[in-house]
């Protein structure tokens, strides 16, 4: 995807589930390919693919030591599927050639944002303490 203000054209790769993640597994669903998208579905997908790496991260420099138990992990996979179920209605009504209504799309990206805010700083502190230990 380029980051360019430009863009007349972005595949979108369908979303993977934490447990795809972590598992290293691609969805087996197709793409969606949105011409002249604008910023928002750009920003949306964006979010969404720097979630999915950073959990990547997280769960490679957890191991088997990854402890579900452990509430600032727990809060970072609920964050995680936040995002994940936003790019995943996104994906559907793409795929549907359907538009989203102005009353969701605000709604929905104030939550993702704020989620994508949490989930960013709880990701990389729990990246950080992992990278120490």
């Amino acid at each position: 995807m380029a980051s360019s203000s430009d863009v007349d054209m972005i595949v979108f790769e369908h979303p993977r589930t934490a447990n795809e993640v972590q598992a290293y597994t691609e969805s087996s669903t197709a793409v969606v390919e949105v011409r002249n998208p604008i910023a928002w579905v750009r920003q949306l997908v964006q979010q969404h693919q720097q979630a999915q790496d950073d959990l990547q991260t997280l769960y490679e420099l957890c191991g088997e030591q990854f402890d579900r138990q452990d509430r600032r992990l727990r809060r970072i996979e609920t964050n995680y599927t936040v995002l994940y179920d936003s790019a995943r209605y996104l994906y559907e009504q793409l795929g549907k050639e359907q538009q989203v209504s102005a009353d969701w799309l605000q709604t929905e990206l104030t939550a993702t944002a704020n989620a994508y805010q949490t989930f960013a700083k709880d990701t990389w502190t729990a990246i950080e303490a992992r990278s120490m230990d």
